[in-house]
């Protein structure tokens, strides 16, 4: 198993992220926020069954 490092731009997507959807009205949970900002930040598809991921700008879904 591998373990990805949390460096600070992953938080700092994370925040920018969460301010985003607040401000929408749309926050989805925290732990799927700091999948969504890993993803983000890497540029990785996201292969999910969860609808609330749509909700945030610039995450590629598979």
């Amino acid at each position: 198993m591998s373990l990805l490092p949390l460096p600070v731009q992953t938080t700092k997507t994370y925040a920018d992220l969460r301010v985003a959807l607040r401000r929408a009205g749309t926050p989805i949970p925290e732990n799927d926020l700091w999948i969504a900002a890993l993803a983000t930040e890497h540029d990785w598809p996201l292969l999910t069954g969860d609808s609330h991921f749509q909700q945030v700008l610039g995450l590629k879904l598979a």
